[in-house]
Parts: C-alpha cells; structure tokens; sequence
C-alpha cells in the first residue's frame, strides 16, 4: 500500500476526512512523515515530535491530530479520566 491508497482508504473511512480533497490529507500526511510499511503506518506525533505506529487498520479510523498522540502525550490513563 502506498499514500495515496493509505489516504483513500482514510477518507472511506472517516467522517471528517471525508470532506477532505485527497490532497489535503497527503499533506496532512507530510506534515507527520507518515511512512507505510507492511501492515503498520509509521508517524511522528503531531504535539511531540516522537515515533509513533500503529496498524493501518487503526490508523485510517482516526480522524484528527489529536487522535494521533502518542501514549506520553496522551499521558496516564488516570490523567485520560479512565479507570485508575
């Protein structure tokens, strides 16, 4: 799978990319480096800068920056108002 599939795929699938021309999403793309490899997209976290991956199953669900935090930027379950 390359960007341009990864990016079709991610506006199937999500209601705000949808309304998103498939440009926009491959530089919303640039902007993390998102990298394709196998069964897993590889990207920098919008608000630290660090490695981040995920499957791209899971991956083209999320809609927003804020969806791609990485688990530290995310913080503690406890601090995410979860069970503690």
């Amino acid at each position: 799978m390359d960007l341009r599939e990864l990016a079709s795929e991610h506006r199937t699938m999500s209601n705000i990319l949808s309304k998103w021309r498939p440009e926009q999403i491959l530089l919303w793309y640039a902007d993390l480096d998102v990298r394709v490899a196998g069964e897993a997209v590889a990207y920098l976290c919008p608000h630290c800068g660090s490695k981040a991956a995920m499957r791209v199953e899971e991956f083209i669900r999320q809609d927003t920056n804020l969806d791609l935090y990485c688990n530290e930027c995310r913080g503690e379950l406890e601090e995410r108002g979860g069970p503690g």
